[in-house]
C-alpha cells in the first residue's frame, strides 16, 4: 500500500485497527509512516508506544513515554503506562515517583484507582487491589482500551486467590505437596 497517499490522522486510525486485530507490525509501520509526516505527535508515539511494550521492547517503549512526557507533561495515560512498565518490571519506587504527579487528579479519575490498586497488589493485599480496580473500571470512560489490562490484573488476583482457598481446603498428601502450582 502507498501510505504516502494518507495523511498523519488516517494512518493513526488505520494503526488502531491494525492493532486491535493482531497485526502489531503493521501497526507499527503506520505510525512510523504517521511521524514521518508529522514528527512529534504524541497520540502516534504513544501508541507505537504501547506496541513496542506488547511485542517486548520494553526499553524503547521506556524511552517512548518518557518523549512524549517531555512533549506533553499532561498526557496522563502515558505518564500512567509509564509507571506500569516500571510497576511490572519489580521497580515499584521509580512507578510510584512517575506516578506522583498524578496523584491529584482525584477520585473522580480513573487512573487514581488504578494506581492504588497496583500499589494494593505489590503489597499482596490482593481482595484491596479487585476493589480499587474496580472502582476505577466504573469511572472510566476516558481510557477504555486500558480496561482489558485492569481486567486481566483481576483475572490473576482471583485466579492466584482461587489457588489459595483450594491449598487451604484441600488436605496435604506427599503427591500433592510436590506438584507445582
Amino acid at each position: 500500500m502507498n501510505y504516502q497517499l494518507l495523511d498523519a490522522e488516517e494512518l493513526i486510525y488505520l494503526s488502531i485497527k491494525a492493532s486491535n486485530e493482531g497485526r502489531s507490525e503493521e501497526a507499527m509501520i503506520l505510525l512510523k509512516q504517521s511521524l514521518l509526516q508529522v514528527p512529534n505527535q504524541p497520540q502516534a508515539l504513544y501508541l507505537l508506544a504501547l506496541e513496542h511494550a506488547h511485542i517486548g521492547m520494553f526499553e524503547r517503549a521506556i524511552t517512548e513515554f518518557q518523549q512524549i512526557l517531555t512533549m506533553d507533561e499532561n498526557m496522563h495515560i502515558a505518564r500512567f503506562q509509564l509507571g506500569l512498565l516500571h510497576h511490572s518490571r519489580n521497580a515499584a519506587s521509580d512507578a510510584n515517583n512517575i506516578w506522583a504527579p498524578l496523584e491529584g487528579l482525584g477520585e473522580e479519575n480513573a487512573l487514581h484507582w488504578f494506581i492504588q490498586g497496583l500499589k494494593k497488589m505489590t503489597e499482596d493485599n490482593q481482595q484491596e487491589a479487585i476493589h480499587l480496580f474496580q472502582q476505577g473500571l466504573l469511572r472510566n470512560h476516558e481510557y477504555t482500551l486500558l480496561n482489558q489490562q485492569i481486567y486481566s490484573f483481576i483475572q490473576q488476583l482471583t485466579s492466584d486467590n482461587q489457588r489459595e482457598d483450594s491449598a487451604i481446603s484441600t488436605p496435604m498428601n506427599k503427591n500433592v505437596a510436590n506438584m507445582p502450582l
